[in-house]
């Protein structure tokens, strides 16, 4: 009996950590893109600052090697994006996963 009540209480615990951490969409203006010439040492592509509305200051996003990053409906390199400031952008982030910076970045398609 007292082992069913420590798993009881081991997976509720474990149901609320997963509700606690979760994915976030923020979507704003690109305010500046910091591309790091370290990129080889530490994983960070760039530092993406974003305007987002109701928020006094730029949100900070770490672009990294693990970042997806969509210009329209494809999948682009950093490189390719070419992430210029002013541009309307959509960066998913998770609390979660805070090492591996931004999960997504959308822009708009170029035209």
């Amino acid at each position: 009996m007292a082992g069913s009540w420590g798993l009881a209480t081991t997976l509720v615990g474990a149901m609320v950590v997963s509700l606690a951490a979760h994915e976030l969409t923020y979507e704003g203006t690109v305010a500046a893109i910091v591309p790091n010439r370290y990129s080889a040492a530490d994983g960070i592509l760039a530092r993406l600052e974003v305007n987002v509305r109701d928020v006094k200051r730029p949100m900070v996003f770490d672009i990294t090697r693990y970042t997806r990053l969509r210009r329209g409906n494809t999948a682009v390199t950093f490189e390719t994006a070419r992430i210029q400031k002013d541009e309307p952008v959509a960066v998913v982030f998770s609390d979660e996963e805070a090492e591996k910076g931004a999960l997504e970045v959308r822009l708009t398609a170029q035209k």
